[in-house]
């Protein structure tokens, strides 16, 4: 069977387990909730051929519990859980969106012993494409001490949301860079918590120590954080960035292992005193952290755990704006020429620091605009598709309002494809690369302080 040619697929899935809703006025509770439990659900998958995105529509049909009862009889004695066979069925599941897997665990106990399995988790998440972490804007006097964090998909649709507490972003916050599949966020007491989408859980990790200087103290260093991964035994590492607050500026690094036996640990200097970690100037590619500082890049290698003595020069005037991104396990600068135009250069070679320009992209206005004219634009590569086409991160300014919506582009083609609004007091955070399935972080997190 074709998966792209198929209009609509119906899996029978049998009774669903009791969802207790609430009952109708003038019905007892009781006698109606047990007459839900007579319903069974026909799943519909539909796709559109032209963008092969999948829209799942769940139909629930009332039914009596003795026919019902006779449906469930029936598929006991079939050896597949629907109409489909097991392959073709694992095969459309795989590329629905995280969310509505979810939800679909309820069915019943086989597709919640697939859904729940790690195997699927694992091939789900190889499918599907990244998600992008927003925070919400508050002023930092606010009683409110608790900070929202949405998770969108390219489309601009809300698949998770996030509260944490004694936490709230704003510009005077400290800046944590990820780009994998956790989320970091410092809290008023200066301490880092980690966040797992898939579970919910808010981690405490231990007080950052500036070694050979004593416990941090906000009031004498301003510190930026950055996440990566070692590329030899996959260990996660969190970078802190210090910058002493005094008339003789100075940096100090130290690093962390997530779930490691030790603490914070000396990792040497970084070759400028400018370094600091940033959602659009700071790039993690193949083990390495990037960070760039005005027209040179400064290169942290977490395998083993140094700072590369040498800059590297970025080709670039820096006139406008200029952001670093990783782009299919390469390196790349991005040069705003102008409000509607940018430029895409890769890091061929990083030792003989060779750099190719091999897109210009243009960047027509939002379109919904009535006004070809942006007052302020930003576009921002945040990864690369399968099949060649960029996820942008964009802002624009039109009209006399700005907007922020994620933009698809094929760089071959010059086709785009633009998500949903997002509200406009949200700010881009970061990029998950996790799956909302399962959870990675157990065994890494389970050490420190659980907070929710």
């Amino acid at each position: 069977m074709h998966l792209r040619s198929l209009q609509r697929v119906e899996i029978s899935a049998g009774r669903m387990p009791p969802l207790k809703p609430k009952a109708p006025k003038g019905s007892k509770s009781n006698k109606w909730r047990q007459s839900q439990m007579g319903m069974y659900i026909n799943v519909a998958l539909f796709i559109r051929p032209q963008s092969y995105n999948w829209d799942l529509a769940i139909i629930v049909k009332t039914r009596h519990s003795a026919m019902a009862s006779a449906v469930q009889t029936e598929r006991q004695q079939t050896s597949d859980d629907g109409l489909l066979p097991t392959d073709v069925l694992c095969d459309i599941l795989l590329r629905l969106p995280a969310k509505p897997l979810c939800r679909l665990r309820a069915v019943c106990r086989s597709w919640r012993s697939l859904l729940s399995d790690s195997w699927f988790a694992t091939a789900h998440e190889a499918r599907q494409q990244p998600l992008v972490a927003m925070y919400k804007w508050k002023p930092r006097d606010l009683v409110d001490k608790s900070q929202d964090i949405q998770i969108l998909d390219t489309s601009g649709h809300l698949v998770r949301q996030m509260r944490v507490e004694n936490c709230v972003l704003d510009n005077s916050s400290s800046e944590v860079w990820t780009n994998l599949d956790l989320l970091c966020v410092e809290g008023r007491d200066k301490r880092l918590r980690v966040l797992d989408p898939a579970t919910g859980t808010v981690s405490l990790l231990p007080n950052v120590v500036i070694v050979n200087r004593g416990p941090y103290e906000c009031a004498f260093y301003s510190t930026t954080y950055a996440v990566g991964r070692d590329g030899s035994t996959g260990e996660t590492k969190v970078l802190a960035i210090a910058r002493e607050l005094a008339y003789r500026v100075s940096t100090f690094c130290s690093v962390l292992t997530l779930g490691g036996a030790g603490g914070w640990r000396e990792t040497g200097y970084p070759p400028s005193t400018a370094v600091h970690a940033s959602s659009r100037i700071t790039a993690f590619v193949k083990g390495v952290l990037y960070f760039m500082v005005f027209k040179e890049i400064a290169a942290y290698d977490f395998d083993k755990e140094k700072w590369r003595p040498d800059l590297l020069h970025l080709p670039l005037p820096i006139e406008r704006q200029r952001f670093l991104a990783e782009l299919s396990d390469t390196l790349v600068a991005s040069y705003h020429r102008s409000d509607t135009s940018i430029d895409l250069w890769f890091l061929i070679d990083s030792y003989k620091v060779i750099w190719s320009k091999q897109y210009t992209i243009n960047m027509p206005p939002y379109q919904a605009s009535s006004s070809m004219y942006c007052g302020g634009t930003t576009f921002l590569p945040l990864w690369s598709l399968d099949d060649g086409r960029i996820a942008f991160f964009v802002s624009q300014s039109y009209d006399g309002k700005t907007v922020q919506f994620m933009r698809v582009y094929d760089p071959t083609t010059h086709d785009y494809i633009d998500g949903d609004v997002m509200a406009t007091n949200y700010t881009f955070y970061a990029v998950y690369k996790g799956t909302l399935l399962r959870s990675s972080l157990d065994k890494k997190l389970s050490m420190y302080l659980a907070t929710v």
